[in-house]
């Protein structure tokens, strides 16, 4: 395979990742505003075991969503093809990242 083939394939596989984390925290922060409509108010201990529970839920979906496929590439031996997605997976998270910052920054202008 060529090299333009591969940085292509590892963008793509970045690429992937990265959207799908980024409706994932979008479907979370949608539950979380919207949490007491759906299920009430929660008082005591039931409130504080959900959240937690939903957190560390959330850090397994989204760990396997941005590492998963870096970790196979690595584990089967493609080790400068599991760096360069795992590169182009931590580059697109930042560029998103600010580019979303700075959208909320101009609309609260």
């Amino acid at each position: 395979m060529g090299k333009d083939i591969i940085k292509q394939k590892a963008l793509q596989s970045a690429l992937l990742g990265v959207v799908s984390t980024i409706v994932y925290i979008g479907l979370v922060a949608t539950l979380m505003v919207n949490g007491d409509k759906l299920f009430g108010q929660m008082d005591g201990f039931l409130g504080p075991m959900m959240f937690l529970m939903l957190f560390v839920l959330s850090a397994l979906i989204v760990g396997l969503s941005l590492l998963g496929r870096p970790i196979y590439l690595f584990m089967t031996g493609m080790k400068k093809e599991s760096l360069l997605v795992l590169g182009y997976t931590v580059l697109l998270f930042f560029i998103l990242t600010v580019l979303g910052f700075g959208i909320f920054a101009i609309s609260r202008a």
